[in-house]
């Protein structure tokens, strides 16, 4: 590397010690103080449609813990931010670590990942398309199998055998009730629906 090359990887990790201290930091506010300083800051939480706290790089605690753990990969590396009471705590501290720019770039890059909804029409074109049988259900509210609502949005899950199968959140319920026919194929998803 060289000493201007060791010099700036030094630099480069002493930043990231420092952004991860400071992030650590959020781990007391309660949930108006960490919108608070996400405003006086100029930081942006980044939102993810795909994970189950609603935040990127935001994870159940493991062991059953009703905390949320922070985890972030920069660069092909992961850093893990640490546990913290509530998962808008742990977003709070992913943003911290990435800084106004970084956080409002993620949060750029994960809206732009993130499909629109489709109606209602269009979702039952696509499965008639791909030939899918989208599997209703009498007995779940939002009348499908495996849908089920979480916040705002709609949650897919598929139990395969003994194994449960995340397919992701969603705008509308039929959305989720298509990944889950597209996760059966033509096959499966007419089996479940007769």
């Amino acid at each position: 590397l060289g000493v201007e090359g060791s010099a700036a990887a030094a630099a480069a990790e002493a930043a990231v010690t420092t952004a991860v201290a400071r992030a650590a930091a959020s781990k007391t506010m309660n949930d108006a103080q960490v919108h608070a300083a996400v405003e006086a800051e100029g930081l942006t939480l980044v939102l993810s449609s795909e994970n189950k706290s609603g935040f990127k790089g935001v994870t159940a605690s493991a062991g059953g813990s009703s905390r949320s753990q922070a985890n972030y990969k920069v660069n092909g590396r992961r850093h893990c931010l640490g546990h913290h009471d509530t998962a808008l705590q742990a977003a709070f501290c992913i943003a911290r670590f990435l800084g106004p720019d970084g956080s409002a770039a993620a949060a750029a890059a994960a809206t732009a990942a993130t499909p629109q909804g489709m109606s209602e029409a269009e979702v039952r074109a696509v499965a008639e398309a791909e030939g899918l049988t989208l599997v209703q259900c009498s007995d779940h509210r939002t009348g499908f199998k495996g849908v089920s609502t979480n916040r705002t949005r709609f949650q897919a899950n598929f139990r395969l055998g003994d194994e449960m199968q995340y397919l992701g959140l969603h705008a509308t319920a039929l959305e989720a009730a298509l990944q889950i026919s597209r996760f059966l194929g033509v096959e499966g998803s007419a089996a479940a629906a007769a």
